[in-house]
């Protein structure tokens, strides 16, 4: 890359702390894109969910792999746009799970992200603040009730 600095699939240039996070990925803390077949997308619609203008965060505990590395799973639907603009916002929330991850997901979590019309409009530091928000929410017991309302 010219100017021989790294960004992601955004434009974002990370500071160090997210740099920190994105070693720890690197490392195999956490297993992207793990969900791949339909029932593994539906089995999370049941647990707590949490939604923002750039995504909905949808999440339960995988009762075959309790101990295993958190995954996840992304899709956008057709309403987000042309298949251009789906891929988009997917590579956009699967860079934001690199950075936030390996701070905030918990082990033996599956995680589905559904990308929203925010992923495309809002800037990359405020779909990173969204997520960390949604993975906090849905790991509160007292937001369990209210969660994605």
């Amino acid at each position: 890359m010219p100017g021989g600095a790294r960004k992601d699939a955004s434009g974002f240039q990370p500071d160090g702390a997210s740099m920190t996070a994105r070693n720890a990925t690197d490392a195999g803390a956490v297993a992207l894109g793990g969900l791949r077949k339909r029932a593994e997308f539906l089995r999370t619609r049941g647990g707590p969910s949490w939604a923002s203008p750039s995504l909905v965060l949808q999440a339960r505990r995988n009762e075959r792999d309790a101990t295993g590395p958190a995954r996840f799973g992304f899709t956008a639907t057709k309403r987000l746009g042309n298949a251009v603009r789906r891929n988009r916002a997917r590579r956009r929330l699967k860079e934001a799970v690199r950075h936030v991850a390996p701070l905030h997901a918990r082990p033996g979590f599956d995680y589905v992200l559904i990308a929203r019309q925010g992923t495309l409009t809002h800037t990359f530091p405020e779909i990173l603040k969204e997520l960390q928000t949604a993975l906090r929410r849905v790991h509160d017991s007292n937001a369990r009730s209210r969660a994605g309302r």
